[in-house]
């Protein structure tokens, strides 16, 4: 096992994304670029603090072991993305993502059927109200 300075790598990768996402969102037209800039600048924020944190604070207390398993499972969590991106047009955002959400609970750990039959339903409709009522957003709900 070979431990790792997570924090530090991660405010990074963090600091790079915000960064990326910012450069997007600013190509965007007035309201449709507003979500995604108010995002991008406190991920920024965020990890510039978690940056700044990670490099004061020099505890050992702060590494993380990776190990066979957890490479597995971050593996696995990035093509489920991938395959839910592909997905996404064919199926629609509803069936697409409550797939998502249940096969990466299941992948985690989570094995109780209330949680698996509550939390992904739950989570899709929240995402789905909070896009179309309050951002004005339409989501594709099912596939066309």
């Amino acid at each position: 096992m070979k431990a790792i300075r997570l924090d530090t790598y991660l405010s990074i990768v963090l600091l790079v994304a915000g960064a990326l996402v910012f450069m997007e969102a600013k190509s965007f037209p007035q309201t449709p670029g507003e979500f995604p800039v108010w995002i991008s600048t406190i991920l920024i924020g965020l990890s510039a603090l978690l940056f700044i944190q990670s490099i004061t604070n020099r505890h050992d207390d702060k590494k993380l072991d990776i190990n066979n398993k957890v490479l597995i499972q971050i593996g696995i969590t990035a093509v489920a993305i991938g395959t839910y991106i592909i997905l996404l047009p064919y199926l629609g955002y509803i069936i697409a993502s409550f797939i998502l959400v249940l096969s990466l609970s299941i992948l985690f750990g989570y094995r109780s059927i209330k949680y698996l039959a509550m939390t992904p339903l739950a989570a899709v409709l929240l995402c789905w109200v909070v896009f179309l009522f309050i951002l004005n957003i339409p989501l594709p709900g099912f596939a066309e």
